[in-house]
């Protein structure tokens, strides 16, 4: 099992730098693919490290101004959840 995750992650590593030298015509030979998924990965990260500050602000200007916000996905169900 573990094997099969490998070749997917290098298939996966190999076809992101694919597309990576195609879009920034980079000779796929000089991109390291493990490189790449991190850096990847990292920005994925950050991206959802943003939203979540973004978040988090807009819901305590809310909660200090004495207002309720429900989250644009999660909401309902906490609200459904918690008033049980």
């Amino acid at each position: 099992m573990a094997d099969r995750r490998d070749k997917l992650a290098t298939a996966i590593d190999l076809r992101l730098a694919d597309l990576w030298a195609e879009v920034f015509e980079v000779k796929p030979d000089t991109i390291d693919p493990e490189l790449l998924g991190w850096f990847l990965v990292l920005g994925l990260r950050f991206l959802l490290f943003a939203i979540f500050i973004i978040f988090w602000i807009i819901g305590g200007i809310k909660a200090f101004g004495g207002q309720w916000y429900k989250l644009p996905i999660i909401g309902e169900f906490a609200w459904k959840t918690v008033n049980q």
